[in-house]
């Protein structure tokens, strides 16, 4: 077996009953403690980076091979000879995939997108297409307003299974590298995401919103349009943020209201 352990204070209680045959990654400062036992041992500043990196160099097989039959696939860009496309995928208009990209089932992407290399977009995801933009007519009646823009996805994202992307009204909807979002979330049209951002399940961001790097924003949340959030920023769980944030903050509730500095030593 193949673990790790972050909490010192546990160290004795899961390993005295352990089997020997467990390679632990475990605290560094535990080294002394744990030679008398018999499993063996990684010793880490970061436990769980360090699983996480093992995990990925020897266990991380592709999850999609080649390109399914049953995918179509109708684009005049390009879409490199190393992407794998999963079953009943659409992949329509002007389209650029990038190196290694894994599009699992049932992903529609459509109109003008660019994809970046090491991408991976998990089933039921559904990228460039127009987004909810209307306005009043002299009767009331909704009049749509066109959407001309693309989306641009940079190098090693991922997004999570029934995510919608919306293409930019003018400009373009932007996801920066290594972004990385849960299942059921919609990012709205303008919207741009700056790097190493993790957005997780179920949020919903409205149009031209601009988010900076290294951002978390928890479950439930939702970002009103045409705002601002700096780098660094913690938006807890549910929150309904309505106003701009600054760098380095926590911001929690509905009106979501910053609640301390976010320290990102």
């Amino acid at each position: 077996a193949l673990t790790f352990l972050s909490r010192e204070e546990e160290f004795d209680e899961l390993f005295r009953s352990a089997p020997q045959k467990v390679l632990a990654v475990i605290p560094a400062s535990l080294e002394k403690k744990s030679k008398g036992f018999p499993q063996t041992f990684i010793y880490s500043k970061n436990p769980r980076l360090t699983f996480a990196k093992i995990l990925n160099n020897f266990f991380n097989e592709q999850t999609v091979q080649g390109i399914a039959k049953s995918a179509i696939i109708e684009t005049d860009g390009i879409i490199h000879n190393t992407v794998a496309i999963g079953e009943h995928c659409s992949i329509r208009g002007e389209i650029d995939i990038g190196e290694f990209s894994e599009i699992y089932d049932n992903v529609t992407i459509s109109g003008n997108v660019f994809i970046g290399k090491n991408v991976r977009i998990k089933s039921g995801t559904v990228i460039g297409q127009k987004g909810f933009g209307f306005v009043l007519n002299e009767n009331k009646i909704p009049i749509g307003i066109p959407h001309f823009g693309s989306v641009v996805i940079g190098d090693n994202v991922e997004l999570g299974a029934l995510n919608t992307v919306v293409q930019g009204t003018l400009g373009d909807t932007i996801i920066s590298d290594n972004v990385k979002t849960d299942d059921h979330v919609h990012i709205a049209h303008g919207v741009k995401i700056g790097k190493n951002t993790l957005i997780t399940a179920c949020v919903e961001i409205s149009g031209s919103v601009d988010i900076g790097e290294n951002v978390w924003i928890g479950p439930n949340s939702s970002i009103i349009d045409h705002i601002q959030i700096g780098d660094n920023v913690f938006i807890g769980i549910g929150a309904v943020v309505t106003k701009s944030l600054t760098d380095a903050v926590v911001a929690v509730g509905n009106p979501a209201k910053v609640i301390k500095k976010n320290n990102t030593n």
